[in-house]
């Protein structure tokens, strides 16, 4: 029976960011350069605008580094 490594948490980095961090959480969780992943985060916002609700979405259900909830489950938790 062979194991497959396991994939890194799902977290917003707390360093190396240029707004939220949810880029270098998905080039964290998909092995791809950050760059690669900001780029085309650029380039979807710019032909239909699909990436800023996600962008979004994902800033307020992803963990911050260190944190265990999500900004989403902090504010649903007031």
């Amino acid at each position: 029976m062979t194991t497959t490594p396991a994939s890194p948490p799902f977290r917003r980095r707390s360093h190396d960011r240029l707004l939220g961090g949810v880029c270098g959480a998905v080039a964290d969780r998909t092995n791809l350069d950050v760059g690669i992943v900001r780029v085309l985060a650029v380039v979807l916002s710019v032909l239909g605008g699909a990436a800023v609700p996600v962008y979004l979405a994902a800033w307020l259900l992803i963990p911050e580094e260190g944190e265990s909830r999500s900004p989403a489950e902090r504010l649903l938790s007031r």
